[in-house]
């Protein structure tokens, strides 16, 4: 039993446990009103700590009472993301992105980091929006000394295609301005055309049109899928079989993956 003198409180514990009827303490949420404060401040460009502290203010709360930074957070950067459509950011990244343009080649030093793009506004900057289906939009990254690790003979390495992270719907149109953006600026800075005789990609129709769209006029290439894509694929096709056969199919497929040679390939 403990005894609280200064608020003549008893609470009583049995094994550790609260067994006195008491409503246990809970997070303070933003109820409506305290949102619609939150938003007005927002737009008045107030810092996340001050919008806290405006609330404490405006509803004549104790400190206790007030909701977590944390949940003011996602309220005011939800609004500012989907209302204001800017966020703390937007504007640090468009103005590097802009610095970094790629210049002519020039000046540039071997890793010095550049972007490039395929849509530019009237000024000639790369567009930067929010990659929504409708406001596409593609920043590429990269650096001389990169670009010059293609400038070889096509047949000694692999244009690898990988998509690690699905941002919007109009996949095949995002690849196809990819391609072409890596295909410019390659020729543009090294002065000389991108070839390649391997890609490598994932189980995605986009990607193999996208691929033959940008480089299937000039450029004679196998298409190779991705090897997890593959087994996974198999794996799916697989199921309900014995287990010896599925064994043996597997051990297959790992054998003609890591193949040495062509004759390695085509015999058993």
């Amino acid at each position: 039993m403990l005894v609280c003198l200064d608020r003549k409180v008893v609470s009583l514990f049995e094994c550790g446990e609260h067994v006195i009827r008491a409503i246990p303490p809970h997070r303070r949420n933003l109820t409506a009103p305290k949102k619609d404060v939150a938003k007005q401040t927002a737009r008045a460009g107030m810092k996340l700590a001050r919008i806290r502290t405006a609330m404490l203010l405006y509803f004549g709360l104790r400190p206790s009472e007030l909701p977590a930074l944390q949940k003011v957070k996602n309220v005011v950067c939800s609004y500012r993301r989907t209302k204001l459509g800017c966020s703390d950011t937007t504007t640090t990244i468009v103005a590097a992105v802009q610095r970094l343009a790629f210049n002519g080649g020039e000046d540039e030093h071997e890793h010095e980091p550049f972007t490039f793009g395929w849509d530019l506004d009237r000024e000639g900057n790369i567009v930067v929006s929010n990659s929504s289906d409708e406001k596409l939009f593609l920043v590429c990254f990269s650096t001389k000394a990169l670009l010059c690790q293609a400038s070889r003979d096509p047949k000694t390495f692999i244009f690898h295609v990988d998509a690690t992270y699905k941002t919007n719907q109009q996949q095949g149109r995002l690849y196809a301005k990819t391609f072409a953006a890596l295909r410019w600026i390659y020729n543009k800075d090294l002065g000389e055309p991108h070839s390649v005789a391997y890609v490598m990609g994932d189980d995605d129709m986009a990607q193999c049109n996208a691929v033959a769209a940008d480089f299937g006029s000039d450029c004679k290439y196998d298409h190779l899928m991705c090897y997890y894509h593959l087994i996974a694929k198999v794996i799916d096709r697989l199921k309900g079989l014995p287990y010896d056969l599925r064994n043996s199919v597997l051990r297959d497929i790992y054998d003609l993956h890591y193949s040495r040679s062509a004759d390695d390939f085509t015999t058993d």
